[in-house]
């Protein structure tokens, strides 16, 4: 009777690499240069939050989503690994700037004010495009590698399950905004 042996392709978790450092440190700096330079950047897409200026679901829903699908997009890209530190960059960058646009309104209760129309859905969109965008490194890492079909299909797996989840909590993050938001 012979034993086989099963070789089990191991994916390491998404904080053990540099990916997260990198997305990291972008998605800060973005958040520092928007700062600094008191809202000046403009990011394309336009704004973020797009209840600042009214809108439908769908509209909401996509502002909520952008950087879940360019994270995506840039995923399957041979320039992923340059791509998405730029995309943290830009997601720093536009929740800065919903801040301070917040803060030097003047009103009452800025504090309030920024927690429930920023941080709240921030706590919502963030965290899930990080692991996404950390993912989206590791399989844009396999293609450029030029990794055999099998192996690049393991990744684009996580791939998709980190997408499907960083654009349901992006929907909820729109639910949030049309219906538990004061004022709007």
């Amino acid at each position: 009777m012979t034993h086989v042996k099963l070789i089990k392709r191991q994916f390491p978790a998404c904080g053990t690499g540099s990916g997260l450092t990198w997305l990291a440190l972008s998605f800060l700096v973005g958040a520092a240069a928007s700062a600094l330079t008191s809202g000046l950047l403009i990011m394309p897409g336009g704004d973020f939050f797009a209840w600042s200026s009214g809108g439908g679901m769908v509209r909401i829903f996509l502002s909520c989503a952008l950087f879940a699908l360019w994270s995506l997009v840039f995923s399957t890209s041979l320039l992923g690994p340059v791509l998405l530190p730029a995309c943290a960059f830009a997601l720093g960058a536009s929740v800065s700037a919903q801040a301070a646009l917040i803060i030097s309104s003047g009103q009452q209760g800025v504090l309030i004010c920024v927690v429930e129309k920023v941080i709240v859905p921030a706590l919502l969109i963030v965290p899930p495009f990080f692991l996404q965008s950390c993912w989206g490194m590791k399989f844009a890492g396999l293609i450029v590698s030029g990794q055999p079909a099998y192996t690049r299909r393991a990744g684009g797996g996580y791939l998709a399950l980190f997408s499907a989840i960083a654009l349901a909590l992006a929907f909820a993050a729109a639910a949030y905004i049309i219906y538990l938001m004061p004022g709007t």
